[in-house]
């Protein structure tokens, strides 16, 4: 007998995931994908560089939840010149396969609050405890990326009044097949592999800046799984083809918690 992972991967990364909706023009837009993160004193959106760049330093860009009910109505509007014009940014355009390419977007507290009481925070430095830590003893692994689809998601409708967009976003199960080095950054290779039936999309522009989880399960005596705990193990920021198929390359964890969460502290002294 088969098992449903569907229902634990959903509810162990889905609140920590968000999406970014271009709205100027009144036409709103999936722009990419985040992971809301804090570290001590300091929170905000863990991405990647180009997604990062796409965003606007003046006026306001969207926040969508992927932890909420599909029926509920978002408005989430982030301010760019306190956010996105302070970054911290490992990206330089055009970008490439091999990066870097990742970022971190400060929100201040007020808007912060708003976001962390529909949604899940990581707290990095946990993470990174974790992420130098073995397997716990006698658990399963489930790995899997999260983040807006932008092929899976219809152009905006409108009232006359107000437009919509039905952001559609996706967690995708699959293993991380390779982790080189790329000079001093990490990589990992992500190798999409979806439950029985599932159709994956032919492109997954819109889950870059996602995370790339890892999911601890026990198994009893009857077959049946439970959670254990959850790791942050990596950033999307790019698509290839990955041992035959199209797959999904992201920052490691020597990426996030070294290079980016040393950054974060450079900027933002620990308090």
């Amino acid at each position: 007998m088969s098992f449903d992972f569907g229902p634990i991967i959903d509810s162990r990364i889905s609140p920590y995931t968000i999406g970014f909706v271009l709205i100027d023009g009144g036409n709103p837009a999936p722009l990419g994908s985040g992971t809301l993160v804090r570290c001590r004193s300091t929170q905000g959106i863990l991405t990647c560089g180009h997604v990062l760049a796409e965003l606007p330093q003046a006026g306001e860009f969207g926040a969508a939840l992927f932890g909420l009910p599909q029926t509920r109505d978002q408005r989430m509007r982030i301010a760019g010149e306190a956010t996105v014009a302070h970054a911290v940014n490992f990206y330089t355009a055009p970008g490439g396969k091999d990066g870097p390419d990742l970022a971190f977007i400060p929100i201040p507290p007020a808007q912060f609050s708003d976001l962390s009481a529909s949604g899940s925070v990581l707290d990095l430095d946990i993470g990174k405890d974790k992420a130098s830590s073995e397997r716990p003893e006698g658990a399963e692994v489930l790995e899997a990326v999260a983040g807006v689809v932008g092929q899976l998601t219809a152009p905006a409708s409108s009232d006359g009044r107000k437009s919509t967009l039905a952001v559609e976003g996706l967690v995708c199960p699959g293993s991380v097949i390779a982790a080189p080095k790329v000079g001093q950054w990490d990589q990992l290779q992500f190798k999409p592999q979806p439950q029985s039936e599932a159709v994956l999309p032919t492109n997954f522009r819109g889950t870059s800046g996602g995370g790339i989880w890892r999911v601890y399960l026990k198994k009893d005596a009857e077959g049946r799984y439970s959670p254990l705990e959850s790791r942050l193990t990596g950033v999307a920021y790019w698509q290839d083809e990955i041992a035959g198929s199209l797959g999904i390359i992201g920052h490691g964890p020597i990426s996030i918690y070294g290079h980016l969460l040393t950054e974060i502290y450079r900027r933002w002294p620990p308090q």
